[in-house]
């Protein structure tokens, strides 16, 4: 273990990548990561937790802010307003202003709350998250519950459909339709829209 973790601290501080200013936070991450052995680890989330110390985070304001949750700091964009809401995700590699014609559009009629999950756009996980469908449907309810939303719809793309399902069968009563684009209904091999309490 202190062999590996010298190797990482060596090629973290050898490194002209990243800024010198975040070579001590990187080390002092991948040291609690490698010494906490109730950690589940994996490549992926010690990736995005260096490539967090490379990026330029965008300002907050004009509809977008930051939350803190249990798995991380989460990137979000609300239009607001007291409508029925459809929370939307970007799958990665893109990123909330990929989203902004659809959100602009379904704000004629809904309210749209718009989040990063970790690991994509400017949303980073901390060393509690592991990318399990648990954690992200967990993610999603902190998500809700912080912007004090009781009922939503979802519209989720790709891989993070399986967020949305697996929130769903968890928490039915907060959800009145899914739509998990681009992700396999694991019945029918197709999309399709579910309503979560039938």
């Amino acid at each position: 273990m202190e062999q590996q973790l010298n190797l990482l601290k060596a090629s973290i501080y050898k490194s002209d990548i990243f800024p010198s200013d975040a070579r001590y936070q990187m080390a002092a991450i991948a040291y609690i990561r490698l010494s906490d052995s109730n950690v589940e680890r994996m490549t992926g989330q010690m990736i995005d937790t260096l490539m967090y110390f490379s990026k330029s985070i965008p300002p907050s304001g004009a509809g977008f802010f930051y939350l803190d949750t249990d798995f991380g700091k989460i990137r979000v964009f609300d239009t607001q307003g007291h409508r029925p809401v459809i929370v939307n995700v970007p799958d990665a590699p893109n990123v909330i202003e990929h989203q902004i014609p659809l959100i602009y559009d379904l704000a004629k009629d809904y309210r749209v709350i718009c989040f990063e999950y970790p690991g994509s756009g400017f949303s980073f996980p901390n060393s509690r998250y592991n990318y399990s469908f648990d954690h992200g449907s967990r993610l999603l309810i902190q998500v809700m519950d912080s912007l004090q939303v009781d009922k939503v719809s979802l519209l989720y793309s790709c891989s993070n459909g399986y967020y949305a399902m697996q929130a769903a069968m968890a928490h039915a009563h907060r959800f009145h339709h899914i739509f998990p684009f681009a992700a396999e209904s694991p019945a029918s091999g197709t999309p399709r829209i579910m309503n979560p309490q039938k």
